[in-house]
Order: C-alpha cells, then structure tokens, then sequence
C-alpha cells in the first residue's frame, strides 16, 4: 500500500483481506517504519491466532522480556 493521506487517516487497521485464509502483514497492516512493521506482523499472528491472539502475541513477548532480565541479573 503507498504512503498516501488517505492510508495514514484510515480510522481502521487490521491483517485480514477479502480473500480468505490470506492475512497481511507489516508496513501495510499498521503503519510506516521499522515500528509500524513489526506491529504489523504482531497484528497479523494475533489474527492468525483468533480471538484474544493479540494479547496471547503480548503476553508471550512480556513473559520472555521478563525471563531474559532475570537471566541477565542472575547469570
């Protein structure tokens, strides 16, 4: 998708398409950036997942952030 007005003021984003089974992922699901394409990809495996699969997709990236820190303070 080109960076245009119109792509950055959309009220909505999300990984699904109209073709079933088929999901997007990165820049095009979120926003601009190094960022926006990681978010995008975070995004499309919560949909992938279904119900509640982004915040599965969160927790999951907390708990390991959590379990490297004690690993680094305790090694």
């Amino acid at each position: 998708m080109p960076a245009t007005p119109e792509r950055i003021r959309r009220r909505w984003f999300g990984a699904r398409t109209s073709i079933e089974g088929l999901l997007m992922t990165g820049t095009d699901v979120y926003s601009l950036g190094i960022e926006g394409a990681l978010m995008g990809d975070v995004f499309a495996a919560g949909t992938a997942l279904g119900p509640l699969g982004f915040f599965r997709v969160m927790t999951a990236a907390h708990r390991h952030a959590a379990a490297n820190n004690r690993r680094r303070e305790n090694p």
